[in-house]
């Protein structure tokens, strides 16, 4: 930058400065203000309740109500206490009405849980409006994640403990518990951490093949890449691209088919496919998902100047896999390692002289990237 630009740069900058510190004034002097109208009591905006994330637990909802909603009047407080449940962790959340003639402090670094039989535990505090301080006749909203959905798995109670310090700084404690409703089963979806969308990679090798595959020689490498969307925690669907290598070919093994330049041949298959997944989780770390899917599958011949010597009409193929899927932890984004076991089956088609209907297996690992 030349020096007479950068001096106009530089002199437009400083001009500035008192307009920026003015402005800053202004702010500090209104946020000033609306604490002291907070502190003498005065109308100021309501808060606008925060929305809650994901739904209330289903099986710790009153029948009477419809809502985990649990209410206690302690330490000049009245405090509300709901359970809300997201695909990877549960959340409470906790609407405080000052009712008494001081301001209170809330403290939720001190803000302790117990669930069931568990020890108890500081949560990770998630959001809040209103606080720390919270005036006569206000209201704040606290909303907290519990560290491991595990934990309510058989459990009918949750222990809660809210320091608060008054005027004076004299501490008061509410202490409540919030009771699971008796004769309402339990909801697997409360205490399994699962996730809904996830993108996957794997290779593998093919087992064994019949029909037109095993006059192909079997697969020598397979690959896969697909994403996967779960509506809940059993049912989803797939969408997926696959390749496949046959490994090296003569002209003759094409009965004449092939033109009598092409050398080196190489025999490769490709598809897509589309379908539904069912999901069981027998440990909270393992994961097991059936699925079948349908989609598009062709044949392709090359040669060794990678020029298409010969390919098939679209065939249509049947995919079906049984997945061991190993997570490795996380709690928003979760990597997993997956295992499957694959078979496709193509019900009728051919390429050339080769009639390509039968059933190829196949053995795959990959990685999952799922939130």
């Amino acid at each position: 930058m030349s020096g007479p630009r950068f001096a106009a740069v530089a002199t437009a900058v400083i001009a500035s400065l008192p307009t920026l510190a003015q402005a800053q004034a202004v702010a500090v002097g209104a946020a000033t203000e609306a604490a002291a109208r907070a502190r003498a009591g005065e109308a100021v905006p309501p808060l606008a309740a925060p929305s809650l994330i994901g739904r209330e637990l289903e099986d710790w909802q009153d029948p009477r109500t419809g809502t985990t909603a649990h209410l206690f009047d302690q330490c000049s407080m009245l405090m509300e206490l709901r359970l809300t449940n997201h695909r990877s962790g549960n959340y409470l959340w906790m609407k405080l009405d000052n009712t008494g003639k001081a301001p209170v402090l809330v403290r939720p670094d001190l803000f302790k849980v117990r669930v069931g039989a568990h020890s108890w535990r500081h949560l990770y505090f998630h959001s809040g409006t209103g606080g720390p301080e919270i005036a006569p006749g206000k209201r704040a909203w606290l909303a907290f994640r519990f560290d491991d959905k595990a934990e309510f798995a058989g459990a009918r109670t949750i222990d809660v403990e809210l320091p608060l310090e008054g005027a004076r700084e004299q501490e008061c404690r509410i202490r409540a518990q919030m009771v699971r409703p008796a004769r309402v089963p339990e909801d697997p979806v409360s205490s399994v951490a699962y996730w809904g969308t996830g993108i996957w990679m794997m290779g593998g090798i093919g087992l064994a093949s019949t029909g037109g595959f095993d006059r192909l020689g079997g697969a020598d490498w397979i690959i896969e890449i697909g994403f996967d969307f779960f509506l809940s925690l059993h049912h989803g669907f797939s969408l997926g691209l696959l390749g496949e290598s046959y490994g090296s070919f003569e002209r003759a093994d094409f009965q004449g088919s092939v033109p009598a330049s092409a050398e080196d041949l190489e025999l490769g298959a490709g598809g897509f496919f589309a379908g539904y997944e069912l999901r069981f989780h027998p440990k909270a770390w393992l994961p097991i998902a059936f699925g079948a899917a349908l989609g598009p599958y062709g044949v392709s011949l090359e040669d060794r100047d990678e020029q298409y010597v010969q390919k098939t009409n679209l065939a249509s193929l049947l995919r079906a896999n049984a997945d061991a899927i190993f997570l490795t932890g996380g709690n928003d984004i979760v990597l997993a390692i997956r295992l499957s076991s694959t078979a496709l089956v193509v019900p009728a088609g051919d390429f050339g002289p080769i009639d390509l209907s039968g059933v190829r297996l196949g053995a795959m690992l990959g990685l999952v990237l799922a939130q």
